[in-house]
């Protein structure tokens, strides 16, 4: 099984964005205290619009890592 961000990377080039965004959840509830699934969550999700759970996700970032960097509007 490829790593997590490899997986996520190569689903956003093919444009399944849907889809990554559905393994960023689940990676986010896999590993709770791990800042990549956070950020992909949150970014994925403001992408496809899903923005409450996007800045949820965005807080929990933080929380992880108070100097971790999002686009704007996160």
């Amino acid at each position: 099984e490829q790593p997590f961000l490899e997986r996520i990377s190569a689903l956003v080039v093919a444009g399944w964005l849907p889809e990554a965004y559905l393994i960023a959840r689940a990676e986010s509830r896999r590993a709770p205290k791990s800042t990549e699934g956070w950020r992909a969550r949150a970014q994925l999700g403001f992408t496809l619009g899903h923005l409450k759970d996007a800045k949820q996700a965005a807080k929990r970032l933080r929380a992880l890592d108070p100097t971790a960097r999002l686009g704007p509007g996160l």
